[in-house]
Formats: C-alpha cells, sequence, structure tokens
C-alpha cells in the first residue's frame, strides 16, 4: 500500500466511523450523483429556452415528470392519459396530480421500481 492511499484513508477515517456506526447510510452516492446530473444536464439546455416566462413553462412539465418519476409511474402512460383528459377539458388538477393518478392506475405503477426503493431502504 502506498503512502498515498494510507494518507487518503487516515484523512477519511472521520467519514468511514459515520458510515460503519450507522447501518443504513448507504456505501455510495449513485442515485444523488444521477439526479444531480440530470439537473446538470437540463441546466445546460435552458440556456436556450428565449426567455424567463420560457423557462417557466418548462419548468412545469419537468417537475411533473419528475414528481412521475418519483412515483415510479409508467411515465408514457401517466403523460398519455394526463394530456388526453387535459385536452378533453378535465379541470379536476388535483386527480391529474402522480399521487393522486398513482391510486387510481396501480396497474402503471412500476412494481419492480418500488420492489428496489423497498430494498435499497433496507
Amino acid at each position: 500500500m502506498s503512502g498515498k492511499a494510507v494518507r487518503y484513508a487516515l484523512n477519511q477515517w472521520q467519514p468511514l466511523i459515520v458510515f460503519i456506526e450507522d447501518g443504513g447510510l448507504p456505501i455510495h452516492n449513485n442515485d444523488t450523483e444521477r439526479d444531480l446530473r440530470r439537473l446538470t444536464i437540463g441546466r445546460m439546455n435552458w440556456l436556450f429556452l428565449g426567455s424567463e416566462v420560457g423557462g417557466e413553462v418548462a419548468a412545469r412539465p419537468y417537475t411533473l415528470t419528475a414528481i412521475a418519476h418519483r412515483h415510479n409511474l409508467d411515465l408514457w402512460a401517466y403523460l398519455e392519459d394526463v394530456l388526453r383528459r387535459l385536452a378533453g377539458g378535465d379541470s379536476d388538477l388535483d386527480a391529474l396530480l402522480p399521487n393522486a393518478w398513482a391510486t387510481t392506475h396501480p396497474d402503471k405503477v412500476r412494481s419492480y421500481r418500488e420492489a428496489e426503493s423497498l430494498a435499497h431502504a433496507d
């Protein structure tokens, strides 16, 4: 083992102790890095929306799809249903939110993603 590796281990000793004492902490931060990557790529794309109002308009569907993703929804099924209902004049916006939509469309919730989340939390 080189001196650099030993120095690195000693400098990381306190975070290592925290990790060892709390079994609920993940050993990696891949999930956080993935979420931040989406924002970083989006930020580069949002530079070219044309105006502040354009940015606000674009942020709405982006937020909606991010929330739908968090609720493990089949994104395409969700968007298709919501857009069709809005085009048809549905004005019950609360029922179209991802969490409410998931309760009325349980077959469109990606159960394997829920299982992954629960396993990851354990």
